[in-house]
């Protein structure tokens, strides 16, 4: 693992990152044993280091957003992301207060656990970019699917659970007036999703 925490008086940066590497090498370790065999995933072939950049607070992550890219706050409204031409997850440490009904540090956790299955699919894949030409449906369902979990007595995490951060949000959605047809959806990739957020840039 290769973790940059931002500095701060808190201090305690080497314990946030010893305390993250082991949460995503679990991650992989069970994402391995759930694809691994099926795809014929080769570890030692694809064995490129996790690498996290973990900000303090949301505000220091609307900073960097807005540093590396002026636009994406205009067109993104991500609370974390992954980068796949640096192949990093960026993630502020208390974006786990933005979901309600659950513990702030469970919140991080399944928004790290989503960024970090798109880190994996990436290293896995032999696309230059994360799933360019793929359905965003599957992309963001499998990375949704192991960002729900569950944490056992022995600090031991089990994945692909009942994603309880998120709950409240896909409830609300069933009031959704504007819904998408199932071959939109199908058919609905992240390089169309981005020449979608570049035309409403231009447009606005």
């Amino acid at each position: 693992c290769v973790i940059m925490v931002q500095q701060s008086v808190a201090g305690k940066e080497k314990e946030i990152a010893a305390e993250v590497c082991d949460q995503l090498t679990q991650l992989k370790a069970d994402f391995l044993d759930t694809f691994g065999k099926y795809l014929k995933l080769d570890d030692k072939k694809n064995a490129k280091a996790i690498k996290v950049i973990l900000l303090r607070t949301f505000l220091d992550y609307g900073t960097y957003n807005r540093i590396r890219d002026p636009d994406r706050d205009k067109t993104n409204f991500a609370v974390a992301h992954y980068e796949p031409e640096k192949r990093r997850l960026v993630v502020p440490l208390d974006v786990g207060s933005a979901f309600s009904g659950v513990d702030p540090e469970e919140g991080r956790r399944s928004v790290m656990f989503h960024e970090g299955t798109h880190q994996l699919i990436h290293a896995f894949s032999d696309h230059k970019h994360l799933s360019a030409y793929g359905a965003m449906w599957s992309d963001e369902g499998v990375a949704e699917w192991f960002g729900g979990h569950t944490k056992t007595a022995d600090g031991k995490y089990q994945f692909r659970k009942i994603n309880m951060a998120r709950l409240p949000e896909v409830v609300g959605l069933q009031n959704r007036k504007n819904r998408y047809g199932l071959r939109e959806i199908a058919q609905w990739t992240r390089s169309r999703q981005a020449e979608a957020e570049e035309k409403n840039q231009l447009e606005g």
